[in-house]
């Protein structure tokens, strides 16, 4: 895997043109459902963020790009949750671990809105729980003004350091 990002980086390091892209995608794919709990988005986001610190973005633009790649993943995560609720837990994937649904249902029964605010902040929780509360029928413009203010806090608290 270090093979792999530093290959990455290298590359980024000599097209800087990509890194706003490659933030908004790291950023999507990390908040994606099933995605986020395979990727290690955060070490990705981080490599990639301190390369927009380099001076080819400024800190509001690579804030803004990650905000926006997260949110647009809980979206995603939500719809696809929203839309094939029972289908899911069929996925080939999910099949071999049951567990990765039950524990973002039931972290969202219990906690409800809160758990979006804080089970973003938790790795295996932040890609499921959008598909969680999309499954469960949360409804849309609550999902999306908690969405909203939880990506941002998300992305101050991993890209600004």
């Amino acid at each position: 895997m270090s093979a792999w990002l530093e290959h990455l980086t290298d590359w980024l390091g000599g097209n800087p043109e990509w890194l706003g892209l490659a933030i908004f995608l790291i950023a999507l794919f990390e908040c994606l459902a099933l995605v986020g709990i395979l990727l290690p988005g955060v070490l990705l986001l981080f490599s990639v963020a301190l390369l927009a610190g380099s001076g080819v973005l400024t800190l509001w633009q690579t804030l803004l790009l990650a905000y926006a790649g997260g949110l647009c993943g809980d979206l995603l995560s939500y719809s696809l949750g929203r839309r094939f609720k029972e289908d899911i837990p069929r996925l080939p994937l999910l099949r071999r671990h049951p567990e990765w649904v039950l524990r973002a249902e039931l972290y969202f029964q219990r906690y409800g809105m809160a758990s979006l605010l804080v089970g973003r902040f938790i790795g295996p929780l932040r890609p499921m729980l959008p598909l969680a509360a999309g499954m469960l029928g949360m409804p849309l413009p609550r999902f999306i003004a908690i969405s909203l203010l939880a990506a941002a806090g998300w992305a101050v608290a991993y890209l600004l350091p």
